[in-house]
């Protein structure tokens, strides 16, 4: 296959600035373990807020109910950004994962109580 001239030249003047940046971009192991547990220290402190959220609005559901107000909007939708839990920054990568496994509990659990809370004002408004 033949390749224009112009074609070569552009391949190579694209090629050569890759490839001396490249080593540049290359993480050490140390870095890519570093990486990857601020990785999962910031899924654990997510999971951890949006139960938190879960669990505020599945209580603001049932004082409502229990009030006989209408159904608060079901606002749990994280909008800002979530920062690393100050408890998870010095914790191993085992340690990390073992809260995010009690993050994800409680998440499971606010999750079903906010879904109970909203049957219950279903059932209400349908007579049931």
């Amino acid at each position: 296959m033949r390749f224009p001239t112009h074609t070569l030249l552009i391949a190579a003047t694209v090629a050569t600035p890759l490839a001396a940046v490249q080593p540049a971009l290359a993480l050490t192991a140390d870095e890519k373990r570093e990486k990857s547990r601020l990785s999962d220290a910031r899924r654990a402190s997510l999971t951890r807020k949006a139960g938190e959220v879960r669990f505020a609005f599945a209580e603001e559901c049932e004082a409502a109910f229990t009030a006989d107000e209408p159904m608060p909007e079901p606002n749990v939708r994280i909008t800002e950004e979530v920062e690393i839990d100050d408890d998870l920054m010095g914790m191993s990568v085992e340690e990390i994962s073992e809260q995010y496994g009690l993050a994800s509990n409680a998440f499971s659990e606010a999750e079903r109580a906010m879904k109970d809370c909203i049957l219950k004002y279903r059932k209400r408004n349908d007579g049931s």
